[in-house]
C-alpha cells in the first residue's frame, strides 16, 4: 500500500523557487498588515524595508546576547564540577557523549572546544582523550538550530523546511562521526596528523568584531570573568570555591550559582523575543524579488558559499548564530537546501578558529593539537559528504526525511531532540559504566546491550516485512489531517462574523 506523505503532493514542492511560484508570505486576500501602509507608496516601501532590517538586525543582536547569557549561565552552574565531568571520559564513547550534551547545554561547541583545549593545556586531559570530546561538541551545537525553527511551526510548509534545513547541521556531523569516530578509536589518525604538524604556539590573542557589540548589554546582566571561569573550570582549583567570576553588572552582588541560575533563565526569555523578531522581520523583508536576489548570489559558487560561511562565522564569532539565522531564511524559500549546506560547513570551519586562538593563548604544543584536530575533523568532513555530489545524499536524504516527519507531526522534532541529546548519550554513558562496574554490571551491561540490539532487528523487521512502514505513513497523514482539522476550526471561529 502507498501512502502520499502530502495530499498536495502533486502541485506543491516545499522547495521550488519563489520565482516559480507566488510567495507563501503575502496572499492577494490577506489584509494588509504592513504598520506602514499610511504612508506614501514610496515612502512606504523605504520605510518599511529600512524598519525591517532594523528590526532584523535588532533582533540577530538580541539572539547573540541570549546565547552569550545562555552560556555564561550553564558555565557559572557547572565550572566548578567540569573537570569531575571531563574525568569520566577515560572511555572513547563517554568523551563523545559528554562532548554532544555539554554543547547542546551551553549552546555553543566554542565553549566546549575552548574549555577542551585549556584542560590539555593545563594537563588534565590527554590528547587522546579530547578528541572525542571535541566531536562530539560539534554535533551538540545543532540543537539551537532545531529550536530556532520551531518559530515557524505554525506554518507547515516552513516548518519542514525549516527543520530540514536545521537538521542538515545534525547529519553532517552525525555521518562525519559516523565515519571518523571508528577510525579515530582504531588507528588515531587525526591525532597522528596533528601532532605531526603542530608547531610551537605563540601568545596571541584575537577578540571577535561581534565581541564589541554583545559584550556591553551582556555585561549589563552579568560581567563574567571568562578567563578565570574556563581556567577554573580547567585545573577544578581549590579557587573554585572562594572566586568570584562575575564582576560586574546586575549580578555583582550574587552568588555564582544563583547569577547562573537567572542569567540562564534571562537568556531563554530574550532567545524566544529575538526569534519571533527575526521571524516577523525577514517574512516582510524577503518578498520574491529579494529573495531572487539572494538566490542568484548563493547561486553562483558552492564552494563560494563555504568560504561566505566561514567569513560570516568569524566576524558573528558563532557559527550558532550563523546557522540559526540560516534556518529561518530556509522557512521562508529564501534559500534551498542545497545553499544551506554549504553555508553550515562554512560556520563549522569558521567555528574551529576559537580554538585556535585559545591554543594560541595558552603557549602549549598539546592544546594546539586539540584545536588542529578540531580543524581536521571538519575539514575530512567535507571531504567524505560534500566534494563528491553523490555522498551529499546521506545528509541532505535524512534531513528531508525529518523535515517532512516534523511537517506531519511536529512532536517528530521533538521525539528526534530527546532521543539524540538526552537518551542516547545517557543510555550510552550508563551502559559504559556498568561495564566497568564489576561482574554484575557486566553482566547486566551484556543483557541490556543484546536487549537493544534485538529490539533494533524486531524494529527493522516490523517496519520493513510486516508493514511497519506503512503504518508510519499512515499515521502521520492522520496526526497532519486531524491538525489541518484543527486550524481550519478554529480560523472558522477566529472569522465568523459576531451574531
Amino acid at each position: 500500500m502507498t501512502v502520499k506523505l502530502y495530499e498536495e503532493s502533486s502541485r506543491y514542492d516545499p522547495w521550488c523557487s519563489p520565482i516559480e511560484r507566488r510567495s507563501e508570505l503575502s496572499a492577494p486576500d490577506d489584509p494588509p498588515s504592513d504598520p506602514f501602509v499610511l504612508l506614501p507608496a514610496r515612502r512606504r516601501s523605504v520605510a518599511a524595508t529600512a524598519g525591517y532590517v532594523l528590526l532584523f538586525l535588532f533582533s540577530l543582536w538580541l539572539f547573540m546576547v541570549s546565547v552569550r547569557w545562555l552560556s555564561d549561565g550553564f558555565m557559572l552552574l557547572v565550572a566548578c564540577r567540569a573537570t569531575a565531568v571531563f574525568e569520566f571520559s577515560n572511555h572513547s564513547l563517554v568523551g563523545l557523549m559528554i562532548g554532544v550534551v555539554a554543547a547542546a547545554l551551553l549552546h555553543s561547541s566554542s565553549a566546549v572546544v575552548c574549555i577542551t583545549v585549556a584542560s590539555v593545556g593545563a594537563n588534565i586531559l590527554s590528547l587522546r582523550k579530547s578528541i572525542p570530546i571535541i566531536m562530539g561538541a560539534n554535533l551538540g551545537t545543532c540543537v539551537t538550530c532545531i529550536l530556532v525553527a520551531f518559530a515557524q511551526v505554525h506554518d507547515r510548509s516552513q516548518f519542514q523546511r525549516a527543520i530540514a534545513a536545521a537538521t542538515v547541521h545534525d547529519m553532517y556531523n552525525f555521518w562525519s562521526i559516523v565515519v571518523l569516530f571508528p577510525l579515530e578509536v582504531a588507528f588515531h589518525p587525526l591525532e597522528l596528523l596533528s601532532v605531526a604538524i603542530t608547531g610551537k604556539s605563540g601568545q596571541i590573542a584575537l577578540a571577535s568584531p561581534a565581541d564589541a557589540l554583545v559584550d556591553p548589554m551582556a555585561n549589563v546582566w552579568a560581567s563574567v570573568n571568562h578567563t578565570l571561569l574556563q581556567d577554573v573550570a580547567a585545573r577544578d582549583s581549590d579557587d573554585c570555591r572562594v572566586a568570584r567570576f562575575v564582576l560586574g553588572g546586575a549580578m555583582h552582588d550574587v552568588s555564582n550559582t544563583s547569577a547562573g541560575a537567572l542569567t540562564l533563565v534571562l537568556g531563554l526569555i530574550v532567545l524566544v523575543l529575538a526569534l519571533v523578531g527575526m521571524v516577523f522581520a525577514m517574512t516582510h523583508l524577503f518578498r520574491n524579488a529579494t529573495a531572487a536576489v539572494i538566490r542568484r548570489v548563493l547561486g553562483w559558487n558552492a564552494y563560494g558559499n563555504i568560504v561566505i560561511g566561514i567569513i560570516l562565522t568569524f566576524f558573528l564569532h558563532s557559527s550558532t548564530a550563523m546557522t540559526s539565522t540560516l534556518t529561518p531564511l530556509a522557512g521562508l524559500n529564501v534559500i534551498s537546501l542545497s545553499q544551506v549546506y554549504p553555508l553550515v560547513l562554512g560556520a563549522n570551519l569558521g567555528s574551529t578558529i576559537s580554538g585556535l586562538l585559545a591554543a594560541a593563548v595558552t603557549g602549549k604544543k598539546e592544546a594546539g593539537n586539540v584545536a588542529l584536530v578540531n580543524i581536521l575533523f571538519n575539514v575530512a568532513g567535507v571531504l567524505l559528504f560534500y566534494v563528491v555530489p553523490r555522498t551529499r545524499r546521506p545528509v541532505l536524504g535524512c534531513a528531508e526525511a525529518i523535515g517532512a516527519y516534523s511537517a506531519q507531526w511536529p512532536t517528530a522534532a521533538i521525539v528526534f531532540i530527546g532521543a539524540t541529546y538526552v537518551l542516547l548519550p545517557g543510555f550510552v554513558i550508563a551502559l559504559v559504566f556498568l561495564y566497568d562496574a564489576g561482574v554484575a554490571g557486566l553482566v547486566l551491561g551484556i543483557l541490556l546491550t543484546l536487549g537493544l540490539f534485538l529490539c533494533a532487528a524486531s524494529f527493522y523487521r516490523w517496519y520493513v516485512v510486516f508493514g511497519g512502514r506503512a503504518r508510519w505513513h499512515n499515521f502521520l497523514a492522520a496526526k497532519a489531517a486531524a491538525h489541518e482539522h484543527e486550524r481550519r476550526a478554529a480560523d472558522a471561529v477566529f472569522l465568523e462574523p459576531n451574531a
